[in-house]
């Protein structure tokens, strides 16, 4: 037997029978793709929620205000991100190219995610919230014992040199975050109308290669790169 419709009002902003299948998921993911056009700043929660075709009531429903859906979609950007880089590192073989997978996946996640950059500095960074002090405290944790493990092999072999893996970590950000967020830096520097996604070959094999002939040693007698 069908269940009774329940005679109570509706509660403000909880989804009706129609939007019972539109969770969350609808809402971050039409969030994450007006952030490849859009800033975060600039993206209101009406667009949100006219991309997403639901009422706008939704995304106070789930997220309580627009800041927690940003930071629910910078989290998933981030996951994926760290399950992309796992994956690239785990299948590459020498350290040097276990470093530069990640260095590659970083870069591919900046391309796809223009405000990268922006998102995780506003909401994780300098979140105040559990949920942003936690995706902080894993996310550095996460990728700086990566790179000391990488780099921890590379001074095994010889092939890279010993260096503090904290400092990486931020010099590649470092790197990375200037190129992608300065369209009109890199149009007056290249004298032409160009995109980041255009240099991102290029600008990954510069990166890698001023790194690795940094921190590159020369492998010891009697040991080879793996």
């Amino acid at each position: 037997m069908a269940a009774r419709k329940s005679s109570k009002p509706r509660s403000k902003g909880r989804p009706t029978n129609g939007q019972s299948a539109v969770g969350a998921e609808v809402l971050i993911e039409a969030t994450r793709k007006l952030l490849r056009t859009r800033s975060p700043r600039e993206i209101t929660r009406k667009e949100i929620a006219d991309f997403a075709k639901v009422d706008p009531a939704l995304i106070r429903y789930y997220f309580r205000d627009k800041e927690n859906l940003l930071l629910a979609a910078t989290m998933q950007i981030e996951r994926e991100h760290r399950a992309r880089e796992h994956a690239a590192v785990t299948a590459a073989v020498t350290p040097a190219d276990k470093l530069k997978a990640k260095i590659r996946v970083l870069i591919e996640v900046m391309v796809e995610n223009p405000h990268y950059n922006q998102l995780i500095q506003e909401q994780i960074h300098f979140g105040t919230n559990k949920e942003a002090l936690q995706a902080r405290h894993e996310m550095v944790g996460n990728s700086v014992a990566e790179l000391k493990a990488i780099l921890a092999e590379g001074a095994e072999t010889g092939e890279l040199k010993p260096i503090a893996p904290e400092f990486l970590h931020v010099a590649m950000i470092g790197m990375c975050q200037l190129f992608f967020n300065r369209r009109p830096l890199l149009e007056e520097l290249f004298q032409r109308k160009v995109t980041p996604q255009a240099l991102a070959d290029d600008y990954f094999e510069f990166v890698s290669g001023l790194i690795l002939d940094g921190i590159g040693g020369a492998p010891r007698k009697g040991k080879s790169a793996r």
